[in-house]
């Protein structure tokens, strides 16, 4: 679980990876702290409202498939075309994983 509201670097480890993580967003309570937040300078005139970084090693080598995934306390809706590009994208990275239509 990631807090969400640190805006700090925080350390990731377990039996498979050491590392930190990142998580910044723009302050959508009042749209007027923008300039002042902690991350302004990484969100610039960007029009996303959120980023999360990941940065390791893992410690061992990864054999076996390899899944992330991120859950959300809500529904978020996404616009056709943004739909549209992630589903490209995915089967893009199908092709070159050699996945030929698994999941990826």
């Amino acid at each position: 679980e990631v807090d969400v509201s640190s805006q700090l670097v925080l350390p990731i480890s377990n039996e498979l990876f050491e590392g930190v993580q990142y998580f910044a967003h723009r302050p959508t309570h009042n749209p007027s702290l923008a300039a002042e937040w902690p991350a302004a300078e990484l969100f610039g005139s960007r029009r996303r409202l959120w980023e999360f970084r990941i940065q390791g090693q893992f410690t061992r080598p990864v054999t076996d498939p390899l899944y992330l995934a991120m859950v959300l306390d809500t529904y978020v809706p996404m616009r056709w075309a943004t739909t549209k590009v992630f589903s490209i994208l995915v089967g893009i990275c199908q092709r070159l994983l050699g996945l030929d239509g698994k999941e990826l």
